[in-house]
């Protein structure tokens, strides 16, 4: 099936489905059918001079599972602890270093856990 040929392939689909079918039997469509790609990022640059990215702004990895949702609270609990428990300069900027590890390592393990679950 090719996304990309729009409604007709929402209707091959729901044809290969026939419970997901049922359960649409009565729906229409209120905007036309869109087809996203690719919708996964991931950036490098996690924080900066006075600055740091939140996980959400850091990747994407899947958004049907909402993974930037608990991601990001735990990105801001981490934030806070840096800006309460550490001084600006060397030993804040070692801190942030440590977030932006640990973001993109949480990242990593979203995108197996993502895998998986498609598998």
């Amino acid at each position: 099936m090719i996304a990309a040929d729009g409604a007709p392939a929402w209707d091959r689909l729901l044809a290969t489905l026939p419970s997901v079918r049922d359960q649409f039997r009565r729906s229409r469509a209120v905007h036309p059918f869109m087809h996203s790609p690719r919708l996964a990022f991931r950036t490098d640059v996690v924080p900066g001079r006075r600055w740091a990215c939140l996980p959400s702004a850091v990747g994407v990895i899947d958004p049907l599972l909402s993974t930037g949702f608990p991601l990001t609270l735990l990105g801001i609990l981490r934030l806070l602890e840096i800006l309460e428990g550490t001084a600006e300069g060397a030993e804040r900027e070692a801190a942030l270093g440590a977030y932006a590890r640990i973001t993109q390592l949480e990242l990593d393990a979203t995108e197996q856990l993502v895998a998986a679950l498609y598998a």
